[in-house]
């Protein structure tokens, strides 16, 4: 299931997200036992994660009064499910 949120007022700043689907409704990201993802997942500004988590400073982006969209593409899970 994706969940779609609502419309909400942000504060102007910096902000970076990383999300998943929560596919075994677990409330964390399933790992194997080399903690690659086992679900589906994403980050702002769309990093490639195959070689690994991106750190804050390359998936952050400002929120303004011009800023009114993000759009974020699911990666595949690294292992079979």
């Amino acid at each position: 299931m994706v969940r779609i949120l609502p419309a909400i007022i942000i504060p102007s700043g910096v902000y970076a997200i990383k999300l998943f689907q929560d596919e075994d409704n677990s409330g964390e990201l399933s790992t194997d036992w080399l903690g690659r993802p086992k679900e589906d997942f994403g980050f702002s500004n769309n990093i490639d994660a195959s070689s690994g988590e991106p750190d804050f400073d390359q998936i952050k982006f400002n929120i303004d009064k011009t800023h009114s969209t993000l759009e974020i593409k699911m990666q595949r899970a690294l292992v079979s499910k």
